[in-house]
Formats: structure tokens, C-alpha cells, sequence
């Protein structure tokens, strides 16, 4: 699709399978926006692939929410820095209800305030 600006596919069961194959679809977009997983079933392993998208190829995402997807957690962190830390275009990342220690939503949460006008909800 060459005009999609936002695709919302909350509570429809996305796991990591689903996760990897939205990075697949972002590593060749160039008109999405806005991506909404909140409740699903992704974890480590569907972060990990959507993380590696948007840092290596795509560049129109802005917005990236994660809420209610209990299986990311800790493990996950480091991705979810590296995405903070290396991608330019992402403004809100949301990861509210999610698995993540009070200690892992500190780093992204000091991580994120390091950058102009980028917002995190967890």
C-alpha cells in the first residue's frame, strides 16, 4: 500500500510470528506512521524484529504502541534502547502494562528524556 498513514491492529492476537512479519512490511514502507500492537502477544523475539526494522530501513514511523503486551519484558530492554538511541524519526513509543521492571522503565525512561520532543509512556 502506498498511502497507508496508520494501521491499528489492537487485541488481534499478533504474536512474535506477526511482529516479525509487520518488520518485514516496515523495512519496505515508506508512507506508515503511526503502528498500534496494543494488546498482543508479542514479545522478545517480535521486538526484536521490529526494533531491527526500524533502525536499519524504515523512516516514516513516528508513532510505535506497545501497551497491554505483557510478554515484553526485560529481556527486551535492550532492543527497546537501541531503538531509543539509534532511530530518528520515532517520536512516541508507548509500552504502557507491559512486563517491564521498575528498573528497565527508568533506563528508557531517562534514555528518552536525552531526546527532543519524544515522548514514552510505560
Amino acid at each position: 500500500n502506498t498511502s497507508l498513514e496508520v494501521l491499528e491492529l489492537e487485541s488481534t492476537g499478533v504474536t512474535d510470528i506477526g511482529a516479525g512479519h509487520l518488520a518485514e512490511m516496515l523495512r519496505k514502507n515508506s508512507t506508515l506512521r503511526s503502528l498500534y500492537l496494543s494488546d498482543n502477544q508479542i514479545g522478545f523475539v517480535g521486538i526484536r524484529s521490529l526494533v531491527e526494522a526500524l533502525l536499519g530501513h524504515n523512516r516514516t514511523l513516528t508513532e510505535l504502541v506497545l501497551d497491554d503486551n505483557r510478554l515484553i519484558d526485560d529481556q527486551s530492554l535492550d532492543s527497546l534502547m537501541n531503538l531509543l538511541e539509534q532511530n530518528p524519526t520515532l517520536t512516541t513509543l508507548r509500552l504502557h502494562n507491559c512486563s517491564l521492571s521498575e528498573q528497565a522503565r527508568g533506563r528508557l525512561e531517562e534514555k528518552a528524556r536525552s531526546k527532543n520532543r519524544f515522548t514514552l509512556i510505560s
